[in-house]
């Protein structure tokens, strides 16, 4: 499903994606959450949804949040360290 947008991302071969200086390490996921995000996301689509795109669905929305709490730990620190900047 998103093979080629994983490639543009850095993804080498053991799974480790390369964003700045964070890597990301692809999780396992049982069986069950899979199945439960298949449903999930299942009723958005017309294409029917494999355990394959279900783990990328959960890569990009973990990856998403990741880098949400990056932003947000930065803008504290720069924060803590300069008072004034807003």
């Amino acid at each position: 499903m998103m093979n080629c947008r994983r490639h543009k991302l850095g993804t080498d071969t053991d799974g480790q994606t390369g964003v700045g200086s964070v890597q990301l390490r692809r999780r396992v996921v049982d069986d069950a959450f899979l199945d439960r995000t298949i449903e999930l996301f299942q009723t958005r689509t017309d294409r029917t949804l494999t355990r394959e795109d279900a783990r990328e669905m959960i890569e990009n929305v973990t990856g998403f949040f990741r880098i949400l709490g990056e932003w947000n730990r930065a803008e504290q620190e720069l924060r803590r360290s300069d008072p004034t900047a807003e």
